[in-house]
């Protein structure tokens, strides 16, 4: 009982962690672009989640190439870009809408494994589908263009997000230390070239903003970035050590709910009535499609 206790523990504050991410996010747009924030971020948490593997000597090979395919292909779409339209939909939508959008990727998973590895669908996961359509008609206010994009981003976010964990159960025989560190490492090299590509006056100096002349501020948000972003990981997975993978996303939906406060508190973000039931439509639908995990 004391060890499900603590793996509740380790969930709840990995909640926490990713839900401080929107607020990174924030703060960090004031004065680094889009690209080359999830770039810097990356650079932070690949380079501890490496040390990480080195310290309790974790075998970072694979075993073949067709492996090291799927792992670039998740690592890529399936983490790196999943995180790109979150960033996008937390700086269109209020911090609250991005979050409960984003964990329809819960819901999202199932019905991909269904069309991709021909799993089987149950009942409650149809049901959670229509539910979360319905939270998300109530979510996305077509009379704000701009919110409507962040929704639209952040549901694309979750499509990719489950892509991740679908491509994932292919290197299920791998830990999940590996997954992180390549995940994270070709996060920092795609993101890298893309930022270069886009945001190329970013990395001149004399241009501002510019890498160059960010504040102490940015810097130590960045760092406490990829920091977070490795503790949520290392903390959910010790937390699905002793707890039912079905419980554990139950339990995860403090991460919208602190999302929620996060946003009220620092952004006055108060949701309107329309949002809050969609909030509770798509939770439920969560609920719904953890039933039978």
């Amino acid at each position: 009982m004391q060890t499900i206790n603590k793996g509740f523990a380790y969930i709840i504050f990995a909640g926490f962690f990713y839900a401080v991410m929107a607020v990174f996010v924030r703060l960090l747009a004031k004065e680094i672009p889009v690209f080359s924030q999830v770039f810097l971020r990356y650079i932070v948490a690949s380079t501890v989640a490496f040390s990480f593997a080195k310290v309790t000597k974790t075998d970072l090979k694979m075993k073949n190439a067709r492996d090291y395919f799927v792992m670039l292909f998740i690592a890529v779409v399936g983490y790196s870009l999943s995180t790109l339209f979150f960033t996008f939909a937390v700086l269109h939508t209020t911090i609250a809408n991005t979050i409960f959008i984003f964990s329809t990727y819960v819901i999202i998973t199932p019905i991909l494994g269904f069309i991709f590895l021909h799993e089987k669908i149950s009942r409650f996961i149809i049901l959670a589908l229509i539910l979360s359509f319905i939270g998300l008609y109530l979510l996305l206010n077509p009379a704000n263009l701009n919110s409507s994009l962040g929704g639209i981003f952040a549901l694309i976010g979750a499509i990719l997000n489950a892509s991740y964990f679908i491509g994932s159960r292919k290197l299920r025989n791998y830990p999940a230390k590996l997954l992180l560190f390549y995940s994270t490492i070709c996060g920092v090299i795609s993101m890298g070239i893309i930022s270069l590509f886009f945001e190329r006056n970013f990395y001149i100096q004399g241009i501002t903003p510019n890498i160059f002349s960010l504040s102490k501020f940015s810097w130590i948000i960045v760092f406490l970035f990829g920091i977070d972003n490795f503790l949520a990981w290392l903390l959910l997975n010790k937390g699905l050590q002793t707890v039912k993978a079905g419980t554990s996303s139950i339990i995860l939906l403090i991460e919208p709910v602190l999302a929620s406060i996060l946003g009220i508190i620092f952004y006055m973000e108060i949701p309107q009535i329309t949002s809050i039931l969609g909030m509770i439509i798509i939770s439920s639908g969560i609920i719904l499609a953890t039933k039978e995990k």
